[in-house]
């Protein structure tokens, strides 16, 4: 009955959420708020369709102010969303080989999804080549919209793996899956993605299946990133106005954590078996964004991570500061209470082709505490970073970032309120006790062909989660268990948009106690030289 009385509302076109992995048109238009040419609160990805459309007609609008460069990206990107276009001239079926449908009350489209990546490293230490890991993928993935209120999207993706090259106790930053391990330690898994999206020019809700990305970053968030696999959820996005924003969302979680008390047993004709049933989870996130000035986000938001009361109304109220709540249910004892987050998330590019970020996340905090080194116990994960966009030369990118996640952030001692879903960190990578540098310089010299160079510096303290005893006043990297140094080269080359492929080589680094603890079984090694040849369609 809400979204009835809504439809006769202003409104605006394909509310369907474009993937984080489509890099590409997230980094275009990153660039185009850097110089100034949109306004962009880059804070929460994904971006849904329509928004992208609405950022590329406000840089079609100033594209004197472009080089030849990105006035042809802009042609290219313009010609992929050309179906969402308010511009009817500009649709096209720009999707060769993929079905495609388009009239003013109903619009569809169908493409495969392909690709393949080698990686091959050589070890300095042994002075031999091996192939370490052959990754297919293939699947489909379709959206459509009816009128301009309504969006549907599905994405099915089948992966084959012919080593485990992502866990939970990885330090990889990438996706994981919920895999199938074969006998010879090869793995499958699928990815399933998908929602029904209603959206006019100031509200977003949908109903979905899919990753998320908060935190502004160039190379890893510290709020929530897309490293497990995609959780159902409730979204709410609200923008009233210029100068403010609102989201929340509601996700049903995996726990990983098995119900004894719900399990059962039970015989058939192929014999006694338990089915196992998993402990319910839940996640419920708000965040409040307001623009003081031009170009400048200010964001303040919280979380909390439930479990054991079922889905409790208090966490579908999109309004809420959620840890107050949690005291008001969980009053009568310190370990019946949930999992609470806060964070904040500063972002400005008032200076002239520079962005400049910065991001709080708050696990715990305790001012009592907080100047005693002997029982502090701040929770606390920063990251800072800054961009800078064609300076000192056109079509140049320097990006520096910086990240300390102190001791036991990220950590919960109750195993069915942890911040993860299916065992996988939904923070950081790197996950608690934690720091690393990261410098790259991006070269693009046309539209279709990126170069990159970058340094990667990370090193980890102890463990403290898994060492017990107090959680109060840990040493930050105490002892340094884990060290990794990454020199890498990445070129990439775009030949239709979501038709890639790319080469990276890397120079790595591992030292550390726990390096094969955090790493691969293939590649536990301490210098290698990896390459990595990927071809995609469809990402």
């Amino acid at each position: 009955m809400f979204l009835l009385m809504l439809a006769h509302l202003a409104v605006f076109p394909q509310p369907v959420y474009e993937h984080v992995s489509h890099k590409s048109i997230y980094e275009f238009l990153d660039e185009m708020a850097n110089i100034g040419i949109i306004e962009l609160n880059s804070l929460m990805k994904p971006y849904t369709r329509s928004f992208i459309v609405e950022k590329l007609e406000a840089a079609d609008s100033n594209r004197k102010a472009l080089n030849k460069r990105q006035s042809e990206m802009l042609d290219f990107y313009i010609h992929a969303f050309s179906t969402e276009m308010h511009d009817a001239e500009r649709h096209t079926d720009f999707r060769k080989g993929a079905f495609h449908h388009h009239d003013p009350v109903f619009t569809i489209q169908l493409r495969p999804i392909l690709g393949i990546s080698f990686l091959t490293c050589y070890h300095m230490d042994k002075g031999i080549t091996e192939t370490k890991n052959y990754h297919r993928y293939n699947g489909a993935e379709i959206w459509a919209s009816v009128k301009e209120n309504w969006g549907f999207y599905a994405s099915l993706r089948d992966n084959y793996s012919s080593s485990m090259m992502v866990k939970p106790e990885y330090l990889i930053d990438a996706t994981g899956g919920a895999y199938k391990v074969g006998s010879d330690n090869s793995v499958e898994f699928s990815e399933m993605r998908c929602g029904v999206v209603y959206g006019n020019r100031w509200l977003t809700l949908g109903l979905v299946k899919d990753h998320l990305e908060w935190g502004n970053n160039y190379y890893g968030a510290n709020i929530f990133t897309p490293h497990s696999p995609s959780f159902a959820q409730i979204k709410l996005q609200v923008r009233p106005a210029k100068w403010f924003e609102f989201n929340y969302f509601h996700a049903w979680l995996n726990s990983d954590l098995i119900d004894s008390i719900r399990t059962y047993s039970y015989t058939n004709a192929y014999g006694t078996r338990n089915r196992h049933v998993y402990r319910e989870k839940y996640l419920a996130a708000n965040m409040i964004t307001f623009k003081p000035w031009k170009q400048t986000h200010i964001s303040l938001g919280n979380s909390i991570i439930y479990a054991d009361m079922g889905i409790h109304p208090a966490y579908l109220m999109p309004v809420a500061f959620y840890k107050s709540i949690d005291h008001t249910l969980n009053a009568a004892s310190n370990r019946a209470g949930q999992n609470a987050q806060l964070f904040m998330d500063v972002s400005t590019r008032r200076i002239k082709k520079t962005h400049l970020y910065a991001t709080l996340f708050i696990d715990e905090i305790a001012t009592t505490r907080m100047f005693d080194p002997d029982k502090q116990s701040n929770y606390i994960s920063i990251k800072t970073g800054v961009r800078v966009s064609n300076f000192p030369l056109d079509n140049l990118h320097i990006t520096g970032e910086y990240i300390r996640t102190n001791p036991l952030v990220y950590q919960h001692f109750t195993p069915s309120t942890t911040f993860e879903s299916n065992s996988y960190n939904l923070g950081h990578y790197l996950r608690d006790n934690a720091e690393q540098s990261y410098l790259s310089v991006i070269y693009e010299p046309y539209r279709r062909f990126r170069s990159e160079a970058s340094f990667s510096y990370a090193r980890k303290g102890p463990d403290y989660n898994s060492i017990g005893g107090s959680r109060h006043g840990l040493p930050f990297i105490s002892e340094e268990r884990f060290n990794r140094k990454e020199y890498s080269l990445k070129c990439s080359y775009q030949m239709a948009y979501n038709i890639y492929s790319h080469f990276t080589y890397q120079y790595v680094i591992n030292s550390g106690e726990d390096k094969n603890m955090y790493l691969p079984d293939n590649l536990h090694y301490d210098k290698m030289h990896l390459f990595l040849f990927q071809l995609c369609y469809g990402l």
